[in-house]
């Protein structure tokens, strides 16, 4: 666990021994905890929603190609915006 923690704070270091893989760690530097890459879906890219209030104002959706910029109306992304815009009023209840 020791290692683990090491790795996650300060990199590849000595004593974080040997990781697998392509990280360099930090991961607490950014505050990002997850290595994307070990999620069964990350091939298939994120959708990152930008809004203002509760305004959705675009959607990122980034894949390993790169990102590209959409608008709220794109529809293979519909189910989402409604379900956001729908579920709105309980998240922000729930975030104070």
């Amino acid at each position: 666990f020791g290692q683990f923690i090491e790795f996650c704070v300060n990199g590849r270091t000595a004593k974080a021994g040997i990781w697998g893989g392509l990280s360099s760690g930090k991961y607490l530097a950014d505050g990002s905890l997850i290595d994307q890459r070990f999620c069964p879906r990350i091939a298939d890219g994120e959708v990152r929603v930008h809004m203002i209030g509760d305004k959705v104002l675009s959607l990122v959706h980034r894949k390993q190609s790169g990102p590209a910029v959409l608008q709220p109306d794109t529809p293979v992304f519909a189910g989402l915006v409604t379900a956001i815009r729908r579920d709105m009023p309980a998240l922000m209840s729930r975030l104070g």
